[in-house]
């Protein structure tokens, strides 16, 4: 089935319509949930240092266990 001239500017206008919306749902996505991801990966780098600290102290105390006896 072929579609007359103005049936395709309607199309037209309808996919550049969707093509706006998903532009704007992309800035959206860029400035707001990217930050927050961004803050609790931050947090999660933190968590992990200090479990990372805490480790080493351990080992540390064992190994001078080890070696003190």
């Amino acid at each position: 089935m072929m579609l007359n001239v103005h049936e395709l500017n309607v199309e037209l206008a309808k996919i550049k319509g969707d093509i706006k919306m998903i532009n704007s749902h992309i800035e959206i996505i860029k400035t707001n949930h990217l930050k927050h991801i961004e803050e609790d990966l931050k947090n999660v780098r933190r968590i992990m240092w200090g479990v990372g600290f805490m480790m080493m102290t351990q080992m540390i105390v064992v190994i001078r266990e080890y070696v003190i006896k």
